[in-house]
């Protein structure tokens, strides 16, 4: 849980805890725009520069055999669209944010944006993009004061 790590600290992080923990089976980045480009490299544009920070996301997690989890900022055009909810196109500063990424999934809840919903517990994983998976939507609870997401079908009562 370290601020502002740049990709060359975050491949020394992982490799003393891998030497510690040789089990190491995970890696969140959050979220992905306020990693800092190594340095040395220089980009023409912010898409470019998010791109290259994907392109090491994705080089760091082939090398210490580990899935990397990064967070993304999304676009805010998403919300002005009739179904409001986010698609591939809609990652903020770089498209090819899915181009890097094995996944891309995205938490949508209608009651964010419209706190008149039906639903406001309701909310979908959406999978945009699956490297070798099934697309699709999966619903689930969202249960606001502990901020915990679980079986949406668990919950219906019969």
């Amino acid at each position: 849980d370290e601020p502002y790590l740049t990709i060359e600290n975050m491949k020394a992080m992982v490799r003393d805890i891998k030497k510690r923990n040789p089990n190491l089976g995970l890696m969140v980045v959050d979220y992905l725009q306020i990693v800092p480009p190594a340095e040395g490299k220089k980009f023409r544009t912010r898409e470019e520069e998010v791109s290259g920070i994907a392109s090491d996301l994705k080089k760091l997690a082939k090398k210490f055999e580990i899935p990397v989890i990064a967070l993304s900022q999304i676009n805010e055009e998403y919300q002005k669209r009739t179904t409001n909810k986010p698609k591939l196109s809609d990652l903020r500063e770089s498209r090819a944010i899915g181009h890097h990424s094995d996944i891309v999934a995205f938490i949508h809840r209608e009651s964010y944006l419209n706190s008149m919903t039906s639903n406001p517990e309701k909310a979908e994983f959406i999978i945009e993009k699956f490297r070798g998976g099934a697309l699709g939507t999966i619903l689930m609870r969202y249960e606001q004061p502990i901020t915990n997401f679980s079986d949406w079908h668990q919950h219906i009562k019969f």
